[in-house]
C-alpha cells in the first residue's frame, strides 16, 4: 500500500493497494499528475521507466497534457502545466 499524504500527514489521504483482480471496466477515479521541481519531459522519462505507457483514448493530438496508463492498464494524465496556470 502507498498514502499519498502531506507529510504531517494533515488533511485528506490517498491509500493505493493493489488488488489480484485485473482492471475490466473504465476507472471510475482518474489522476491528473503534474511535474513540479522537473520538467514535465524528465517526469514522462521517470514515469515510462517505471513502466507506464503511453495510450490513446482519443485525445487530440495538440493536448496539453500526455496520456498513460499503469502497468495495470490504469489510465492517468500528466499535465505540462502547474494548477495554476490551468484555473486562468
Amino acid at each position: 500500500m502507498i498514502t499519498i499524504a502531506a507529510s504531517d500527514r494533515s488533511g485528506p489521504m490517498i491509500d493505493v493497494v493493489a488488488v489480484p483482480e485485473g482492471k475490466v471496466i473504465k476507472n471510475r477515479l482518474h489522476f491528473d499528475l503534474r511535474a513540479d521541481g522537473v520538467s514535465t519531459a524528465e517526469e514522462l522519462d521517470r514515469l515510462l521507466t517505471l513502466g507506464a505507457r503511453r495510450v490513446d483514448v482519443g485525445q487530440p493530438s495538440d493536448v496539453s497534457w500526455v496520456v498513460l496508463a499503469d502497468p495495470e492498464g490504469n489510465e492517468f494524465c500528466l499535465l505540462s502545466r502547474p494548477v495554476q496556470e490551468l484555473q486562468n
